[in-house]
């Protein structure tokens, strides 16, 4: 009910927003495009529902004075808590590193990015532009690094790009399936300090 809600109000409030955007090739720079930003390039905050009840009148009035009075491009709501069901908040007392992982598993069971090794520097980044998955790698070590990684992805095949050297190279086809999800699947050995796109 409460999820519906926050739905159907964000797609009412969207001609608010998608009214002033253009594409950022037909808005040119200038000081007044600086001082007063359109809308595509307004800030967009992460708006929390911390374990509240929401209201069809306080919703539509907060998300129009960000959007109206307070000049944010829009906003991304996280609602979490018993009454966010099938998904509420967890607290964690004194986590472990075991622990944390037994949370995480029990909220996302499938993950878009699993590393199969042991532990490893890697951090990464995924983005989905205009339909196509995007991935970022970094070793963030001073040593070099090899893990086996799995994409939860139905895609079959993927450019590594290389941003140190230009280099870009095709992966061989290696899917898999994970409890039910396809996956592609390779190894990723970076130097030290260096990281890697993947783009299907």
């Amino acid at each position: 009910m409460v999820r519906d809600l926050a739905v159907s109000f964000c797609l009412a409030l969207l001609p608010l927003t998608l009214a002033a955007r253009q594409k950022p090739s037909e808005t040119p720079f200038t000081t007044t495009a600086f001082a007063q930003p359109p809308m595509q390039w307004r800030p967009i905050p992460l708006w929390f529902w911390n374990n509240t009840q929401v209201d069809a009148d306080t919703l539509e009035l907060q998300l129009r004075q960000m959007v109206e009075a307070d000049g944010y491009g829009g906003c991304a709501i996280l609602p979490f808590g018993q009454h966010f069901r099938p998904h509420p908040a967890r607290f964690v007392e004194q986590p472990t590193a075991a622990m944390l992982a037994a949370a995480l598993d029990a909220c996302l069971p499938q993950r878009d990015v699993t590393f199969i090794g042991d532990e490893h520097p890697f951090n990464y980044l995924h983005k989905v532009v205009d339909g196509h998955d995007i991935y970022y790698f970094g070793n963030i070590d001073g040593t070099p690094a090899t893990n086996t990684i799995r994409l939860r992805t139905s895609a079959k095949t993927f450019s590594l790009m290389n941003p140190h050297t230009g280099k870009v190279t095709t992966l061989p086809s290696a899917t898999t399936n994970d409890s039910g999800s396809d996956c592609f699947e390779f190894e990723l050995q970076l130097p030290p300090c260096q990281s890697v796109f993947l783009v299907n």
